[in-house]
């Protein structure tokens, strides 16, 4: 006689950016800008993810030009649910030049494996 047994699975981990939108200047410092970074996250079920971000001055075309020298990073805290939608809000350092600019967001998971990378508005 034959018995399956079952191992359990973890879930493939997953992150895709849905959305980065523009908050506007820091209320508390206005040499700041805020961006909010939603995500939906799977297979991180008490784990954590890492959100890096830098800046950089458009070129003429508005795309990918110059970087600002202004970049950081963030670790949510431990994620309670599977999926999940995480967001936080990014405060990032005002570029200081005049221009366009705009912000590349990059999604790791906890083991240092890059899940997605975005552009985020121009400011």
């Amino acid at each position: 006689m034959t018995t399956l047994v079952e191992t359990p699975t973890t879930p493939a981990v997953s992150g895709q950016i849905v959305a980065i939108d523009n908050v506007g200047r820091d209320t508390r410092n206005s040499a700041y800008f805020d961006m909010k970074v939603s995500i939906e996250l799977t297979g991180l079920l008490g784990r954590t993810c890492t959100i890096k971000w830098a800046s950089y001055y458009t070129d003429a075309k508005g795309a990918g030009g110059t970087a600002t020298g202004y970049q950081g990073e963030v670790t949510s805290t431990l994620l309670a649910y599977d999926p999940e939608r995480y967001w936080q809000t990014l405060v990032i350092h005002y570029p200081d030049h005049s221009g366009d600019w705009g912000v590349h967001v990059f999604v790791y998971g906890p083991d240092g494996e890059l899940l997605d990378n975005e552009d985020g508005p121009t400011g």
